[in-house]
């Protein structure tokens, strides 16, 4: 029974020692997201003031009207009974402290513990009122009364804080810069600059048909957000469109808008956007006009997303050229085809996209093109058939295998995170140190490109705004960011800000428009002892293999104990 007693005991010793390191590993977790410095905490008037537990022999705290204070040790009878803050602002502060007979008053205060600044209070009395001006709006300081009577005794309260606060912002931000529109298809593409105040919140867009908005509450919101550009493709040939653009700031002040008025020109579409046939229709195709197109200049112009296919003819015995292009996922994609390529006017051109969307061309008079816009997918990893289904006034139709659209995925900056993880029972081991790699994408790098002039044969930094693109980017919340360049050698600057952690790659050839490198900028390495899992599993063998002791001792000492009875029965 004593032996059985013994087990118990083990094993509830075991069961209680995980639950204490379970529960330490969550309170430790929830330490970690507090300040362990502020322990006080006395409400006053228009403010919360902090403080730190005393170095001296300070006792009790005593509940004064509108505040807390401290007393000294009660052999003493000089106490400070009330501390108040009576007034606080963006770059002032008035408080007053009450002792509990006449006193000299002192305030020392500055933006840490050692207190830079002091000011005194001559008059001899219980009553104190400081007035600290020409404070710093919305920073920190720390302050300690002292007070000294008429014989010599001098008390010192705890160390407290407030901050100060911000200035009451009425003055409204500046507009949006650079407020401009391109008509692409069926849609307006609005763009802008943010301002760059410091209190910069957001942007909001307005829109209406009959005159311009004059307020964020007039008109038709259409976007709101940091972005600076947006796509309207809720338009109406032939229409009058008035969009107002304003800034808000983080106190909520809005400017005073900036207007653009843009007139929609009204396209000649072929056939009113009603296909005579669809690609999955039955077609009698013209072998002899196929064979005459010839994708003889299929470019990309980048600059304006748009995808040039020039059609010519072609000998006989010549097969087409497919093309093969590279874009990334929910990109705007625009092909133009011009008139004078085709021998026949056609009545209706219409373009398949991976047999899945169907679009028809629309036909601009000015520049004698015939226009069509899509979007890529939104994800990666796919390939897909591009065709083109012309139809001629005469009846006859040409199906024209263009090529194919590969949708690749964007480039992110990443941190290697390498973890050391204790293993039980792996490998023909009871205990093993095994290292677990991961990545951590890395939000807010500053992406830089640079390419090479071949007149001047070094490297510059890629002017992005002539094919309109951002250089440097910024990396969003998944550490994703892409270019897409004409063909050339580059390389790419990575930085990390808040560590100003900075790689650089190895110059690169590229043929297909699209930069999407994995860029490694830094190393974490987390030790096994760093890990409180590693901790809870060496805890855990120790008190297995203790208990394994424990047993094997008590089966010895009950085998030993049989012997000693079997000796004494002979």
């Amino acid at each position: 029974m004593k032996n059985f007693s013994l087990v118990i005991f083990f094993l509830l010793f075991w069961i209680i020692t995980v639950g204490v390191l379970l529960f330490t590993k969550k309170i430790n977790a929830v330490a970690a997201t507090s300040t362990q410095e502020l322990v006080i905490t006395a409400q006053v008037i228009s403010t919360t003031t902090t403080s730190t537990p005393p170095e001296s022999t300070t006792t009790p705290l005593i509940q004064g009207n509108g505040g807390q204070g401290i007393m000294i040790n009660q052999q003493q009878p000089f106490v400070i009974i009330n501390i108040e803050v009576l007034e606080i602002g963006a770059n002032f502060l008035k408080i007053k402290f009450t002792t509990n007979k006449n006193s000299f008053g002192e305030l020392n205060y500055g933006f840490s513990y050692d207190f830079d600044k002091t000011i005194w209070d001559n008059s001899f009395q219980n009553e104190h009122i400081f007035s600290l001006q020409n404070l710093k709006e919305d920073t920190l300081y720390y302050y300690q009364i002292v007070a000294k009577d008429n014989q010599g005794n001098r008390i010192t309260s705890q160390v407290f804080n407030f901050r100060t606060l911000s200035k009451q912002d009425n003055e409204p931000p500046a507009n949006p810069s650079n407020f401009t529109a391109e008509i692409k298809g069926l849609g307006i593409y609005l763009f802008w600059s943010n301002p760059i105040d410091s209190d910069f919140s957001n942007v909001i867009l307005l829109k209406d048909t009959r005159e311009p908005p004059t307020s964020p509450f007039s008109g038709r919101k259409i976007y709101e957000g940091t972005n600076e550009s947006f796509i309207d493709e809720d338009i109406i040939q032939g229409e009058t469109f008035y969009y107002t653009l304003f800034s808000v700031d983080t106190s909520g002040n809005v400017s005073s808008g900036t207007i653009l008025k843009i007139i929609f020109p009204s396209y000649d579409i072929i056939d009113n956007l009603k296909p005579i046939k669809r690609m999955g229709e039955e077609l009698k195709v013209s072998v002899k006009e196929t064979e005459k197109l010839l994708l003889n200049n299929a470019q990309v112009d980048i600059k304006n997303g748009e995808l040039r296919l020039e059609l010519g003819e072609a000998p006989k015995v010549q097969k087409l050229k497919k093309l093969r292009i590279h874009y990334f996922p929910n990109q705007q994609v625009k092909i133009t085809l011009n008139k004078q390529n085709f021998k026949k006017q056609p009545t209706q051109i219409i373009f398949s996209f991976a047999n899945l969307e169907e679009h028809l061309f629309r036909y601009e008079n000015s520049n004698r093109n015939y226009i069509v816009d899509f979007k890529t997918p939104l994800f990666a990893g796919g390939k897909y058939n591009i065709k083109l289904m012309i139809i001629y006034k005469d009846g006859s139709v040409d199906l024209v295998e263009v090529g194919e659209i590969l949708i690749d995925p964007y480039g992110y900056v990443y941190r290697r995170i390498i973890r050391q993880k204790i293993a039980l029972f792996k490998k023909l081991t009871i205990i093993s140190l095994q290292e677990k790699f991961e990545e951590e994408k890395v939000s807010s790098a500053k992406i830089t490109l640079y390419h090479k002039n071949k007149n001047k044969n070094i490297f510059e930094m890629w002017p992005g705004y002539n094919y309109d693109q951002k250089n440097p980017q910024f990396t969003n919340e998944r550490g994703e960011y892409g270019f897409m360049v004409p063909a050339g050698i580059y390389y790419l600057e990575a930085v990390n800000q808040p560590t100003n952690e900075k790689y650089e790659t190895e110059p690169f050839e590229v043929v297909d428009r699209v930069i999407n490198k994995n860029i490694e900028i830094g190393i974490t390495y987390i030790y096994w002892y760093q890990d409180p899992d590693n901790i809870l599993v060496v805890i855990n063998l120790i008190l297995l293999i203790s208990l394994l002791i424990t047993l094997l001792y008590l089966i010895y000492k009950r085998s030993y104990k049989s012997k000693l009875t079997d000796g004494e029965i002979k």
